[in-house]
């Protein structure tokens, strides 16, 4: 199929707005964007992604709540208090001195959640690819409700029961993590892709800081963890009344339901008539995966194997950064540290909501790739920072960390900085990422799966908690920060940008063919690529200098050919509508003189019948009459270009 507005589509003339988005591409840097701006209005698919984003919230607030409930009163006093005879002094041990039982429990108490949430996710792909992505986000918010409420009336000292409650609890929340960034990417135009396909992010974080503000509220209330839970259940709630109350994705409605209603849906999401730029390119995409639909074995093909193993690190490399330790048992961790557990776990969670909304913003405006690779840089300084400094002034280990408390709250400012530097790139870039690179065929499938191996990463990261004896604080910060750096490493070699780019164009960033549909595709190369690209050529900086020129040099002659080919199709065109005009008006004026001409001799006609009724009559005289009426038809024919019998007749007779 050939490219719109590449050189290769020579077949779809380019136009002017065309040729004017390729312009304003950087060939020099990682980014290819399509700059034609998407018709029509934004406010109502903002509206669309932000109510749906709502489903974020339980997430995060489940995330956060958890941090203070493990050292809630009431909480204690239910599961650990009584339990093995365990006295409420037991419960209440430093960390490193906490009953084994008691740890283990805690420790699964994470572990069956996060498991549940893996289970989600893949249960999620099947359903958002058979029943569309509202049900999936509807199916999301009832199973968190019914395993929200079983933990919140699971009887005291039931301990097995309220494992199997928050795997259930697990289901919904993977699911909505898997399907809220699914539905925004396909809703949002391509301008607001990052902001809101990642929109889920800025609840998530907003959750995790309520819950703790709830947390400290209720600390002192006899059923306060019960009620710290409950709470999460209102979002959920208003997304389950409202959801099918928004459009459906106008992806899934063309594969599922045809173009007709897919236009539909477009053209009330995009609030605009013309949407067939991208009801075209999102059609064009279909016909083409559909030729080659394997579905699930489609994910083990080279270029989407690619991509899978890709988004399946990426969210493996989300969780190896810290961050859910940190949030989850940020109280346990910095309790010893600053004597504040509650306090110290607050201030994380609000850096961490407060900076996620620029995070947001600059993804779209810098890109993924570049804020994937700054925020990776910030991570591992906050981490050093916070290992470096426990080193320099603590004076112990687990069991008895023995910093000063300024000196403890500044290693928590550290910790901060790296909760901040996370939040502006990889909290919302690993759920907008994954679900900008796969074909819509197996788009939803291969969104789970990597979603499936975020949780199998957190999963693995409850047992860090295990850790802290063998390797001290300051070791496991020096951990997180050797595995940041591999981060973005990996994004560096391995991730090329998608900032700007039509959902059905990402494809050929992994393809490399020439069926680009965005006007102003450019392919994006990573190091990697490049080196692939120049074959047995070493990869060198002169070579990789050389390229990049050729490359520019290529583009910029292929732009003079199109703007000579436009200007040149301007110029024919503009002769063709003066030629047009000329020929419109020409035959406009014979119309109008046929038209006088007619009338004419319709009224010689009556004038000569009426002589020969006066003659018949004997009133005049006849001779008069005829040659009056011999003139008058003459002059019509002479007129309409007819014979000059009667002209011949006129001169001979009527002189």
């Amino acid at each position: 199929m050939p490219a719109r507005g590449s050189p290769q589509g020579d077949a779809e003339p380019m136009r002017q707005a065309d040729l004017e988005a390729c312009l304003s591409v950087s060939v020099n840097g990682p980014v290819a964007s399509d700059n034609a701006p998407t018709e029509g209005k934004r406010t109502y698919a903002i509206v669309v992604c932000v109510f749906a984003s709502l489903g974020g919230f339980f997430f995060g607030y489940d995330q956060g709540v958890t941090s203070g409930v493990l050292i809630m009163d009431s909480f204690l006093n239910d599961y650990c208090v009584g339990w093995h005879n365990f006295t409420y002094e037991d419960c209440t041990r430093a960390t490193a001195d906490l009953p084994g039982e008691w740890t283990t429990f805690t420790v699964w108490y994470n572990m069956v959640y996060n498991l549940g949430c893996l289970v989600g996710a893949l249960i999620g792909g099947y359903v958002a690819d058979r029943f569309g992505r509202r049900a999936t986000i509807f199916s999301a918010g009832v199973l968190f409700c019914i395993g929200t409420c079983w933990v919140v009336f699971n009887p005291a000292q039931k301990h097995t029961i309220m494992y199997l409650a928050r795997i259930v609890q697990g289901f919904g929340v993977g699911n909505s993590s898997f399907s809220l960034p699914l539905f925004g990417s396909e809703m949002a135009p391509k301008e607001l892709r990052g902001r809101l396909s990642g929109l889920m992010v800025l609840p998530v974080t907003f959750g995790q800081f309520l819950a703790n503000v709830v947390n400290i509220i209720v600390e002192n209330n006899n059923n306060g963890w019960r009620t710290s839970n409950a709470v999460s259940m209102i979002p959920p709630v208003i997304v389950l009344m409202g959801i099918f109350c928004v459009p459906e994705s106008p992806r899934w409605t063309y594969q599922h339901k045809g173009r007709e209603q897919a236009e539909a849906v477009l053209k009330r999401l995009r609030q605009t008539e013309h949407v067939y730029h991208e009801l075209d390119a999102i059609g064009d995409q279909i016909t083409i995966e559909e030729t080659d639909n394997k579905g699930w074995r489609g994910l083990w093909e080279p270029s989407i194997r690619r991509r899978v193993i890709i988004a399946m690190v990426m969210q493996l490399g989300q969780q190896a950064t810290g961050i859910n330790p940190i949030m989850t048992y940020g109280a346990l961790i910095f309790k010893d540290i600053t004597g504040a557990g509650i306090y110290s776990s607050l201030l994380l969670s609000g850096v961490n909501f407060l900076s996620t909304t620029p995070g947001l913003i600059w993804l779209d405006k810098y890109g993924r790739r570049q804020m994937a690779l700054i925020g990776a840089v910030g991570m591992v300084i906050g981490h050093l920072f916070a290992a470096i400094l426990f080193s320099a002034i603590c004076s112990g280990d687990v069991d008895n960390a023995g910093c000063p408390t300024v000196g403890g709250w500044l290693i928590c400012i550290g910790t901060a900085f790296f909760v901040f530097s996370y939040a502006v790139s990889w909290g919302a870039l690993t759920w907008i990422y994954p679900s900008e690179i796969f074909p819509l065929n197996v788009r939803a499938s291969a969104v789970s799966l990597s979603t499936a191996a975020n949780w199998v990463g957190g999963a693995l990261m409850t047992e860090v908690v295990k850790l802290f004896p063998a390797l001290n604080i300051n070791g496991v910060f020096f951990m997180f920060a050797g595995l940041a750096v591999l981060c973005g490493v990996f994004v560096y070699f391995c991730c090329p940008e998608t900032k700007g780019i039509l959902l059905e164009d990402i494809e050929e960033l992994f393809n490399r063919s020439d069926t680009a549909t965005s006007p102003s595709f450019v392919e994006v190369k990573t190091p990697v690529a490049m080196a692939a690209k120049m074959q047995d050529a070493p990869l060198t900086t002169e070579a990789l200098v050389q390229q990049s020129l050729s490359t520019r040099t290529e583009l910029e002659t292929w732009i003079e050919a199109q703007k000579s080919r436009i200007l040149e199709e301007k110029r024919h065109d503009q002769l063709q509508a003066q030629e047009h005009t000329r020929a419109t008006d020409e035959a406009q004026r014979k119309r109008e003189e046929l038209q006088q001409s007619h009338q004419a001799l319709a009224a010689s006609t009556i004038l000569w019948i009426w002589n020969a009724l006066m003659l018949s009559y004997g009133r005049g005289s006849g001779f008069t009459y005829v040659c009056l009426g011999i003139w008058d038809l003459s002059q019509t024919r002479t007129r309409m270009g007819g014979s000059s019998m009667l002209s011949k007749w006129r001169s001979k007779f009527c002189r």
